[in-house]
């Protein structure tokens, strides 16, 4: 039956029946069910089914006991031989599991087992491979080289905030020594504390006030939190 677009279940399944295949040849492409009477009869004779007329399978159904195909004819072509996929169907059923658990099951835990084993096995060689590798030489000069890369990529990212920090005090400020104004005076110590805070607004005020005083140069205290690492507010 058809729900929400796509094929579900069989009608069979909603009459509380089990889909079959008919063996007879006039009815092998027909929808057929398993009835009370266990036998595989097409849906349109079993009773309070609702069909009066017989239901043909889908084009590329298997039939005949999945020796053949259905074609839009309701006619079974025989194959010759059954797919991969109907093969495991019949093969794989739950009776076929179920005895071969019973049969070979101390086999399939003693496999199952022994695939955990040589799993573990493989785990610590490679953990213990890879621990020497790590004291190796060349894995050392490997890694202090990706370090002074990682570095050089910092430095380079802290040169490029820099720039940008000039080229928006220079926008904000008509002054253009903005960046070497001497601070001299009580009240100029505070405008450019308060400005460095706008700025770094993570800086605990303390240091920002203790830098100020000592280099008495804006700049000066705007570089030394970027090399420091200290992140600046975006200004969009």
């Amino acid at each position: 039956m058809c729900r929400q677009g796509s094929c579900a279940v069989s009608i069979c399944e909603v009459l509380a029946l089990r889909l079959c295949q008919c063996t007879e040849e006039a009815n092998q492409c027909l929808v057929c069910c398993m009835s009370h009477a266990h036998r595989c009869v097409p849906l349109h004779t079993i009773p309070g089914a609702a069909f009066t007329s017989p239901v043909a399978r889908m084009p590329g159904q298997a039939c005949n006991d999945y020796h053949g195909v259905c074609d839009d004819r309701r006619q079974c072509l025989r194959t010759g031989k059954r797919g991969a996929r109907d093969r495991l169907s019949r093969f794989l059923t739950a009776d076929v599991i179920r005895r071969a658990f019973s049969k070979y099951g101390l086999y399939i835990a003693l496999s199952a087992a022994a695939f955990i084993i040589l799993a573990f096995l493989l785990l610590t060689v490679y953990r213990r491979r890879k621990s020497s590798l790590s004291k190796s030489p060349a894995y050392n000069m490997a890694k202090v080289t990706l370090l002074w890369q990682e570095a050089q990529k910092h430095h380079e990212e802290l040169t490029y905030k820099l720039e940008l920090l000039r080229t928006q005090f220079k926008a904000f400020e008509e002054d253009e020594s903005v960046f070497s104004y001497k601070v001299s005076t009580e009240t100029e110590v505070t405008r450019t504390i308060a400005r460095i805070r706008a700025l770094f607004p993570r800086v605990p005020g303390a240091l920002v006030q203790e830098l100020v005083e000592r280099l008495r140069s804006e700049e000066q205290v705007v570089d030394m939190l970027i090399e420091r690492g200290h992140a600046m507010k975006k200004i969009l």
